[in-house]
């Protein structure tokens, strides 16, 4: 009998919702082959089989469930495993309730309590369910409640706003001349412009310690966030100061669409040691980001639909970066910006 262990899939959750099995107690299952889907309040993880063998289940779709935790078995033996069942309550026969996700959204988006929910006794709740509970709703405020996605962003802003003493500095920038040289857009150019900046500036790139110290990693990995209308997420490019435009341009492309396709991976938003935040709305001239915990700079790009001059921000960590650093780092920009040379 060997273990399914739920592995550590994101180092800010606590607890994942299992989504769904990929296949039935007694099935046969190969050694590799995807068992389970995990949900995280980032992505959504497979889950593959460490053996081949007969699969027992023991933990159901949609339960909440933890690093660590055994979700299922393999068994060498239909024979084995029929023993095994026999003795225990299996937690994957238990009905469950099913939320349609047009359902899910629309609880989301107008506050329905869960527990009104389950209180229609229903095993599917669809759209039309959660309209006829709204009609019944009696008047008076109505409690929302925020998405996963939405919780882990407010979490981190929070621990944010409590450890990090952030300044905020701006500069204008202007490249027509490289944009037209180039071809290329300026979220690329500005991407490829931080990554050449670790050697000058490596407290940019670096994380406080709590005993005065800053650690900072081998490579310029840079975070951008991206905001595909369902969640505001921060995937990383990793080891800028080595790739082209071109494969900047296709990294920055690729998880825009996995943003936009939900699939985004666990390791895709891991190992940033900078951030870069891009506001896409025309009439937005600026806008001031709040750092990560376990950076100590974050970059802000606002207002590049309308013009080539637009202004460039910095949100920088007071304790390690001061604001004359600050100036500098965005002159040292600007100037990659606007001559092209490095």
């Amino acid at each position: 009998m060997r273990e399914i262990v739920l592995p550590k899939l994101n180092t800010n959750d606590v607890t994942y919702t299992l989504l769904e099995w990929y296949g039935d107690d007694g099935d046969a299952v190969t050694e590799g082959a995807v068992v389970a889907l995990v949900e995280t309040s980032k992505t959504a993880e497979d889950i593959l089989a460490p053996a081949g063998g007969v699969l027992q289940r023991v933990v159901g779709a949609k339960r909440e469930c933890a690093h660590g935790d055994v979700i299922g078995y393999l068994f060498d033996s239909e024979a084995e495993r029929l023993a095994f069942a026999s003795t225990v309550t299996a937690d994957a026969a238990e009905p469950e309730l099913v939320i349609t996700e047009p359902a899910r959204l629309l609880m989301e988006r107008t506050g329905i309590d869960p527990a009104r929910v389950r209180g229609l006794g229903k095993a599917v709740i669809r759209r039309s369910d959660v309209e006829a509970l709204i009609a019944a709703a009696p008047a008076g405020p109505r409690r929302y409640e925020l998405p996963r996605q939405q919780r882990a962003v407010a979490d981190v802003v929070t621990r944010s706003a409590l450890s990090i003493p952030a300044a905020f500095t701006a500069m204008w920038i202007d490249t027509a001349r490289v944009r037209r040289a180039k071809g290329v857009g300026v979220v690329e150019l500005l991407v490829r412009a931080i990554g050449t900046l670790r050697e000058r500036h490596p407290l940019c790139f670096g994380a406080y310690q709590d005993d005065g110290g800053v650690l900072v990693p081998e490579g310029a990995h840079v975070a951008v966030t991206v905001d595909a209308g369902n969640g505001l997420y921060l995937p990383v490019v990793r080891d800028v100061a080595a790739l082209s435009l071109e494969q900047i341009a296709a990294a920055l492309a690729a998880m825009r669409e996995a943003a936009r396709a939900g699939t985004l991976r666990a390791e895709d938003l891991a190992g940033a040691n900078i951030g870069l935040s891009v506001t896409n709305y025309a009439d937005v001239v600026l806008t001031q980001p709040i750092i990560p915990p376990g950076m100590t700079c974050m970059l802000s790009l606002a207002g590049t639909q309308r013009t080539d001059r637009f202004a460039l921000g910095i949100a920088h960590d007071h304790r390690v970066v001061n604001g004359r650093d600050a100036v500098i780092v965005l002159r040292d920009v600007k100037r990659v910006l606007e001559t092209g040379v490095t």
